[in-house]
């Protein structure tokens, strides 16, 4: 990826500001694929911590969430989770769930706007044998495993270039939220599960 690649305007981005927070062109356009590949992942999180009235829990997603929004330059977006995140200890549980449940409408609209750098951020797919693909989820865990995460996203970067089996594009898909979101022990679970699936799918 270059500066070439990207867009001059972003719908709900300051561009000039995620470059600028992010450090360098390059980091910044990773960090808005990142950004894209969470936003369901996280969505769900959050919707389920309402459901289960986890105040708390909700708080600290949110906070993660206004933070990584800013480093992109969603100020908008990163500032209406800030608002979320002050609510805590002045407003009742109800009152916090209903304006988060508003921001998260925001939030989800990223996925249409992103979705096009997401995709061109993508090769023209490959097609490679089982066992190569085995030894890449293997490749993955042990990555993940020895917390090497350049390792494990270079790895996701490999599995992201190649076509995958129908029966596996969600988990893989899935996989991909769980690297970006350094969740280790459900990289290292689902690598396993899949690695099983694989023997079937080609």
């Amino acid at each position: 990826m270059n500066k070439n690649q990207i867009p001059e305007q972003i719908e709900g981005i300051d561009v000039q500001a995620g470059i600028t927070n992010s450090g360098s062109e390059e980091i910044f356009l990773r960090g808005l694929v990142d950004f894209y590949k969470l936003i369901e992942n996280k969505s769900s999180k959050i919707e389920s911590c309402m459901l289960e009235g986890k105040v708390r829990e909700l708080i600290i997603e949110v906070h993660g969430l206004k933070n990584t929004a800013r480093m992109i330059g969603a100020l908008e977006l990163s500032e209406k989770f800030k608002k979320v995140e002050e609510m805590e200890g002045h407003f009742d549980d109800e009152e916090i769930f209903e304006s988060t449940d508003q921001v998260l409408a925001y939030y989800k609209s990223f996925i249409d706007i992103l979705k096009p750098i997401a995709d061109s951020d993508n090769d023209e797919k490959k097609h490679i044998s089982k066992d190569d693909f085995i030894s890449l989820l293997t490749t993955l865990k042990e990555a993940m495993d020895d917390f090497n995460l350049d390792g494990a996203d270079k790895t996701m970067k490999e599995l992201n270039s190649v076509v995958i089996p129908d029966a596996l594009v969600s988990g893989i898909k899935e996989l991909d939220a769980l690297v970006a979101d350094v969740a280790m022990e459900e990289v290292i679970n689902l690598t396993e599960k899949l690695i099983k699936e694989s023997a079937s799918c080609f």
